[in-house]
């Protein structure tokens, strides 16, 4: 419900909210990410992931070092 309601009030404000969106790949060219999904590919300047238990996962995804995150649930 809180998460809900984040959203609704995040698209309020103009910003987008992809769910049931399998991200495959985020490849970073500058300030932009340009993230690769099951249902398309998508720019942005920014990108909060709220993945879940695969958000440590998703964070890898757009760093070239490793990242010590680890998801406890």
């Amino acid at each position: 419900m809180v998460a809900e309601k984040y959203a609704i009030e995040f698209q309020e404000l103009g910003g987008e909210v992809f769910q049931n969106h399998k991200v495959n790949a985020i490849k970073q060219t500058g300030h932009t990410s340009n993230i690769q999904t099951s249902q398309g590919d998508f720019q942005t300047d920014l990108t909060i992931n709220c993945a879940g238990l695969y958000s440590a996962k998703v964070a890898q995804m757009s760093q070239k070092e490793s990242l010590d995150v680890k998801t406890i649930p």
